[in-house]
């Protein structure tokens, strides 16, 4: 969906390192501070807006070391944190925000 949406080939768009030059905040495209960016939504926004605008990207993958019982390896609730996840990638890269 990422790749359809930004034009850009992510191998993994919710896990990995992050870094952002601060001017991504400064820039008026990105109004990093509405009410709905209160949870999850924030990283993934300014993710997208990153893409969006073409600021540079570049991957860090990192390897995920899960419990073998495989019990609260996440704090991710199904089905509203996953929305919370997505939304963002969603509304930004039809344009709604």
């Amino acid at each position: 969906m990422i790749r359809l949406l930004f034009f850009k080939k992510l191998t993994d768009a919710t896990c990995g390192y992050r870094a952002f030059k601060t001017d991504i905040v400064n820039n008026k495209a990105v109004k990093w501070q509405e009410d709905w960016l209160w949870h999850y939504q924030f990283e993934y926004y300014i993710y997208a807006k990153a893409l969006k605008l073409k600021y540079r990207c570049i991957e860090v993958p990192i390897s995920m070391i899960y419990p073998a019982a495989k019990k609260n390896y996440s704090k991710i609730k199904p089905f509203v944190g996953w929305w919370e996840m997505l939304e963002p990638w969603i509304k930004v890269g039809v344009g709604l925000k």
